[in-house]
């Protein structure tokens, strides 16, 4: 039986989500029924995200009304391993969940299981420069390596894009934190616990299955990198019953965790 819980951070962009849960549902063996989304709709949003739900009856949808208890409820209530995303990831390859759980459960000294990174991510788009990978340790198909000697991406432990923890390591992270109330202060609060982490090792496969595309920007807290697209364009192609074709993305040999690449769409499945 596989013991994961998947929560999805979500505002303002249900054409991204239905991406990311096609995506989920295509290439991988999550159940869908062990998916939780944590998302916000502002009013023009509220009517598409009804649409989607229709389309993704088995996943658990949760509106947000505080951030950070309902986190806890649900990371309290997730199964053995808890994988986070944000709604602009979309898997690009396959992924057997077994292998990630495997790791964390025979490998202690692993802190988390990456989805995003892969021995072929030489650029940190968040930083906009290169980035060097590791030096550490191949064993088909997984990559290991020491987490505090390495930069940007590689020693970034607490990202919400695609890492999978341990439900015990998360419990005890966020009894550590506080003040967090958005997706963006909660990964901000937990990179600050990195130095007194005791897991020396993160791991990942050597080709990563998902990518983030950072089109747009639904926060003002964070200025982060984007792509400069506005959530209401997306908006006005969704309302055109059109979706994100997400084959376009399959095994895309992307050489950053985020990567701005061009996205075509195909018309929406008619709803039932």
């Amino acid at each position: 039986m596989l013991e994961i819980t998947a929560i999805i951070f979500s505002k303002n962009r249900p054409l991204q989500l239905y991406a990311l849960l096609e995506s989920m549902r295509k290439h991988t063996n999550m159940p869908l029924c062990d998916v939780n989304v944590l998302y916000r709709a502002d009013h023009d949003f509220i009517i598409p995200m009804e649409v989607l739900k229709t389309s993704f009856p088995e996943v658990s949808f949760h509106t947000e009304h505080n951030f950070k208890s309902q986190v806890e409820s649900l990371v309290s209530s997730a199964k053995k391993h808890i994988v986070f995303f944000t709604d602009d990831d979309v898997f690009k390859d396959n992924v057997d969940f077994v292998g990630p759980c495997f790791i964390l459960h025979n490998n202690p000294h692993v802190i988390c299981f990456s989805l995003r990174l892969g021995k072929h991510l030489t650029y940190c788009y968040s930083t906009q420069s290169p980035q060097t990978v590791p030096q550490g340790i191949t064993r088909e198909p997984f990559f290991f390596w020491q987490w505090k000697n390495a930069s940007w991406d590689w020693n970034y432990v607490f990202s919400v894009d695609g890492h999978v923890f341990r439900k015990t390591d998360t419990e005890t992270a966020l009894k550590m934190i506080d003040g967090w109330k958005s997706p963006n202060t909660f990964e901000g609060m937990l990179s600050h616990l990195h130095p007194r982490l005791p897991h020396p090792e993160m791991a990942c496969y050597t080709t990563s299955c998902l990518f983030n595309i950072p089109h747009n920007k639904v926060q003002t807290e964070i200025n982060n990198e984007f792509g400069g697209g506005s959530e209401y364009e997306f908006l006005d192609i969704w309302n055109d019953g059109k979706k994100i074709d997400v084959s376009t993305f399959h095994k895309i040999k992307n050489v950053s965790a985020h990567q701005l690449v061009q996205v075509s769409f195909v018309p929406r499945e008619p709803q039932p």
